[in-house]
């Protein structure tokens, strides 16, 4: 298995948390890129209805190709982001260097982070 189908899995196993009418943070890169792609698939086969936050023009590309539903502020919060890690320690904890993991550790109106990077963990919520 090359590390784009790994990508590709578990992307493809990430989209199994949306939920109708959530709201959902895009991280961005390779393996946000990835997922936008299952995304759109999900909605189109399952005609579920989400707003989605790009956090990158890339992102905000890809999620319009595949006719997701975009808004550019966030009135109420967001329900889950899905995002890859930018590196993983020794202890395996997601490193994330961007404010929205700060935020979401902080702040109780962002969701859960989805990280997707490493097939060694390919999903983690922060307790």
């Amino acid at each position: 298995m090359t590390y784009d189908d790994a990508v590709k899995a578990l992307s493809n196993d990430a989209v199994k948390l949306v939920k109708n009418n959530q709201t959902i943070g895009l991280g961005s890169g390779r393996s946000a890129t990835a997922f936008v792609k299952s995304l759109s698939l999900l909605v189109k086969k399952k005609k579920i209805n989400i707003k989605c936050v790009p956090t990158s023009l890339q992102i905000k590309l890809e999620a319009e190709k595949g006719k997701l539903h975009l808004i550019e502020a966030v009135l109420d919060k967001i329900d889950i982001v899905f995002d890859g890690a930018d590196q993983i320690d020794k202890e395996k904890n997601l490193i994330k260097n961007t404010i929205l993991f700060f935020l979401s550790a902080n702040d109780p109106t962002i969701g859960p982070i989805i990280a997707i990077k490493k097939p060694v963990i390919p999903i983690v919520q922060p307790q």
